[in-house]
């Protein structure tokens, strides 16, 4: 009997002195946030090196880190009091874990760094890590290099984006900008995640994502770029390449698999003195080397069933059409394939806004790389006049491709306006 109660007492001194604040553990190994201070110290719980790989975190309430009032006019007239969000993992210690807002919004995230401001957001770095069903709004985001509303840097083997959603506003002083994700590595899927504040940068800015690269992951192990039921609305403005949903693209082919951006939309001004598009300000594709055994030649890549409806200004374009600002292949190994047929051959159609200004469907590069490369625009974009996006029709032309794969969402009319009167997904 003494020895039992010997050790009821061990077990409540042992829980008295865990630290107040980090939510509540249970068996399954969750960890339960439900306030501020908890998310605060989870940050720091990270940060210290606990990495949460294996691990799930769930929100349990809508957060509040700052009182929202003014929040939009946070760069010049800070409140007094404010207090500056420390992002959950960095270069020294990553998140590895699952994190589920389960559909709750956090509101008042506050960061206005310099040019220490690298990997910010919510989350700094995430590394084969999820999040999922998770909301910025009322949040005000400035920061240096690598910035997202929810995570600044992302990738590798498994990582995934789900259901995450910012409304807030986000600026990077320099490159890899996104609404969502500052930029993404390996193999992250994107799904279901949207933009609808104003997202500022120099190069690689994105609605969604400001810089997707595959580029240097040469094992083979990674899986196929998976992105798609994503939407931007927000105006998205850069120096170079800046995309509605993606500001650079760039993958390499040394996987045996499928590439896939789909069943996405943009509605949002894309603004860039060189290099803008509805859904990506520069596509590039390169072929895998002849030196790991594979050939010279492209895996399949899906660029289907998107629209752009936004308007696209780019004041030296490369482009063919106002859905990608620029395309590249590459001569880095070898012949050129051609990237409009390759997606051509793999792809269902794709719209994008008659612009005022027609342009070509082809023309020749003179930049020293891609010395008399011939670019066009692949056959599946095709050009609609604004009355035709705004019809029924084109709700039932998004929805017969759609309904074709079972993971893409439906669409339905704009019967509430707040997106133009073009379509949007059924939820």
């Amino acid at each position: 009997m003494r020895h039992l109660t010997f050790i009821s007492i061990f077990i409540l001194l042992f829980i008295g002195s865990m630290p107040l604040g980090y939510g509540r553990s249970v068996v399954d190994s969750v960890l339960y946030i439900s306030s501020a201070e908890e998310l605060k110290n989870f940050s720091c719980q990270v940060n210290a090196g606990d990495d949460f790989s294996g691990r799930e975190v769930r929100l349990e309430n809508d957060i509040f880190l700052n009182d929202t009032t003014g929040w939009d006019q946070w760069e010049h007239h800070a409140a007094a009091g404010l207090e500056q969000w420390i992002p959950i993992g960095n270069r020294m210690a990553s998140f590895k874990g699952s994190f589920d807002g389960q559909g709750h919004t956090i509101y008042g995230l506050y960061i206005h760094v310099g040019t220490e401001g690298f990997h910010q957001g919510l989350f700094g770095i995430v590394e084969d890590g999820t999040i999922k069903n998770t909301t910025i709004a009322a949040s005000f985001i400035k920061a240096y290099h690598y910035v997202g509303a929810l995570v600044g840097t992302i990738g590798y083997e498994k990582s995934e984006l789900s259901n995450c959603h910012n409304t807030g506003i986000v600026i990077g002083e320099r490159n890899h900008i996104g609404g969502i994700a500052g930029v993404s590595q390996g193999g992250t899927r994107v799904v279901g995640c949207s933009n609808t504040g104003p997202v500022t940068g120099k190069c690689d800015v994105g609605g969604i994502i400001g810089h997707y690269s595959t580029m240097g992951f040469f094992d083979g192990k990674y899986d196929g770029v998976t992105i798609y039921n994503c939407f931007n609305r927000g105006a998205v403005s850069g120096s170079q390449d800046v995309g509605g949903i993606i500001g650079v693209f760039k993958t390499i082919s040394v996987r045996k698999t499928v590439d896939t951006l789909a069943n996405c939309y943009n509605t949002g001004a894309i603004v860039s003195r060189l290099g803008a598009g509805g859904m990506v300000g520069y596509f590039s594709r390169h072929p895998r080397r002849k030196i790991v055994g594979y050939g010279n030649t492209l895996d399949k890549l899906t660029f289907s069933n998107c629209y752009s409806a936004g308007t696209v200004v780019d004041r030296y374009t490369l482009a063919t059409d106002h859905l990608i600002g620029q395309y590249a292949t590459g001569r880095i190994w070898g012949e050129v394939p051609n990237l409009a047929k390759t997606i051509e051959e793999n792809s269902g159609p794709c719209y994008v806004k008659k612009a005022e200004i027609p342009l070509p469907k082809s023309r020749k590069l003179s930049v020293a790389l891609y010395s008399s490369t011939e670019i066009r625009s692949p056959e599946n974009i095709k050009d609609l006049e604004e009355a035709e996006m705004l019809s029924a029709e084109f709700v039932e032309l998004l929805n017969g491709f759609a309904r074709e794969h079972p993971q893409y969402k439906d669409w339905m009319p704009d019967e509430t306006g707040i997106n133009g009167g073009y379509p949007v997904f059924r939820e």
